[in-house]
Parts: C-alpha cells; sequence; structure tokens
C-alpha cells in the first residue's frame, strides 16, 4: 500500500521572493501547480491516502495580502480532486492565519479517533484506508519557544535588545499570550501509549 505525504505548500498570492537567509527563491503562487501535479502524481500512484502535514499556506497571507481564508480555499480546491482521504496537520504557519476553531472546521484537524464518546481533539487516531492505523500528533499543542518566539519578534520589529529587554521582562505574561509558537511538542505520551498498544488491531469498526 502506498500513501502520499505533503509538507511546506506555503502558497500565498504574492510575486516570487526570497527566504529569510536570501539564498533561495520563494515561488509563493507556483506552490499551487506543484499541488496540482502532487495531486495527479497520487491519482496515477493509488495511494491510499494522503498526509499534508503543515503549513497549506504562508504566514504573509495574514501578515501582507490579508487573504488567508481565500488562499486556503484555493489550495484546498486543488487537494479536493483526490480521489481518497487526505489529513491535515497543524503547522506553525496555519497558527499564524487562523485560531484552532477555524482550523477544525476548515482542515478537519479534530477528531474522534481514540478518545470519549463527543470528544474531538486535534491528536487522534483513524483509519484512513484498509490495514493502516494512523496516529496523528499536535506538534503545537505545547509550545516550546516562547523565549525564541518573544526575542524574535522583538529583532523582527527592529528593535534592539539591549533597551528592549527591561521592558520586555515587565510585561513578558502580556507579549506571550499574543505570540504564534514557532516550535512546539505534544504532550499525549500516555494517549500515544494506549493508541500505539492498539495499533494490531485493524479488524475492527473505524473509531
Amino acid at each position: 500500500m502506498r500513501f502520499g505525504v505533503v509538507a511546506d505548500i506555503q502558497y500565498a498570492n504574492l510575486a516570487d521572493g526570497q527566504n529569510y537567509a536570501k539564498t533561495q527563491t520563494r515561488r509563493y503562487r507556483g506552490a499551487l501547480e506543484m499541488v496540482d501535479k502532487a495531486v495527479a502524481y497520487w491519482a496515477a500512484q493509488k495511494v491510499g491516502f494522503v498526509a499534508q502535514l503543515g503549513d497549506v499556506i504562508d504566514g504573509q497571507c495574514a501578515t501582507k495580502t490579508h487573504t488567508s481564508a481565500t488562499d486556503l480555499a484555493s489550495v484546498l480546491a486543488k487537494l479536493s480532486r483526490l480521489p481518497v482521504d487526505y489529513l491535515n496537520l497543524i503547522g506553525n504557519h496555519e497558527l499564524y492565519n487562523f485560531d484552532r476553531p477555524t482550523l477544525a472546521r476548515e482542515l478537519n484537524t479534530r477528531r474522534g479517533g481514540g478518545h470519549p464518546a463527543g470528544v474531538e481533539r486535534e491528536f487522534y487516531h483513524t483509519r484512513p484506508c484498509k490495514g493502516w492505523r494512523v496516529l496523528v500528533l499536535d506538534a503545537y499543542q505545547v509550545n516550546a519557544s516562547l523565549s525564541l518566539s518573544l526575542f524574535g519578534n522583538l529583532f523582527y520589529r527592529g528593535l534592539p535588545l539591549s533597551t528592549s529587554a527591561p521592558a520586555l521582562f515587565c510585561c513578558y505574561p502580556i507579549l506571550i499570550s499574543c505570540l504564534p509558537p514557532h516550535t512546539g511538542r505534544c504532550d499525549t505520551q500516555h494517549w500515544r501509549r494506549k493508541s500505539v498498544a492498539r495499533a494490531d488491531d485493524f479488524g475492527g469498526p473505524q473509531p
């Protein structure tokens, strides 16, 4: 059985740009063409399912073009042509553009597999095709880089750290609640162990 994987589509309705290090060209609009080619390839390969691993649109959709919703719709219109189910994971760029309830509605990031009846979480297990149980984790369940996010945002705004530091520590609790995570971690060890223990149970109904 084959499955498809894609990550960092990072589409934006912007002209070509460069990464932060100015070492690579970023073809923001060209991302849609790449998704088209990927969908056609997966269909030809008859994959059982596809995993979209996060960063489906770029953070600049929120900060520069203010077209997060329409840009996301453009990518999802391409992915919806898949003849199989696809799973969406949450990346940092998703969190730059949307809150979690919106992500749950638009990307179906909350599901009930492995949880009590009526409970849906961003970490779950599912059976996208016969013979496979997939554990989906929320890599941003816990923000593991609050310090990095905070200092990075100060530098991004052109503030010298030496003059910003005193004010930084005074308003740290306020700032910390406003910052989207750059990196994160999941805190689901017990749930993961329980789910892995059931991974050989392929014959039962879809949870």
